[in-house]
């Protein structure tokens, strides 16, 4: 008799990640993986009693992350994130944004005679003398 699990997979970055994961939980006896990259969901065809800890361990012995997703209805686990946000610190002002001049790229260049260039690389003349 076989059995299906379902496990959240994290980490992946693109389709090939899915296939690998697939193919490294497939090499198992009796294990046959499809792992969905959008989703990020794997369903696994397992031999009854396979515990879903050794389908965890090959995904993470591979450096992507699974777990066993809490079953639907399930109360939601409190990580404390309804807790209140901590209070700022004081930097004596030192947070407050900076004006716009100064987070602006600087455009043009200097070389070490002083000209100043433009973007392109030509001399501005514009500047006054």
């Amino acid at each position: 008799m076989t059995e299906t699990v379902d496990l959240e997979i994290g980490g992946m970055t693109c389709a090939s990640c899915a296939t690998r994961i697939a193919k490294r939980l497939s090499k198992l006896d009796g294990v046959e993986a499809s792992v969905n990259y959008a989703t990020e969901h794997a369903t696994v065809e397992v031999p009854e009693g396979t515990p879903p800890g050794e389908l965890i361990a090959q995904v993470e012995a591979i450096g992507y992350s699974a777990r066993v997703p809490a079953p639907i209805g399930a109360p939601a686990v409190d990580h404390g994130h309804d807790a209140a946000p901590p209070e700022p610190e004081d930097h004596g002002g030192m947070d407050m944004p900076l004006p716009a001049s100064d987070r602006s790229p600087k455009v043009g260049r200097t070389n070490r005679t002083g000209r100043h260039f433009n973007r392109t690389g030509e001399p501005n003349d514009l500047r006054a003398s």
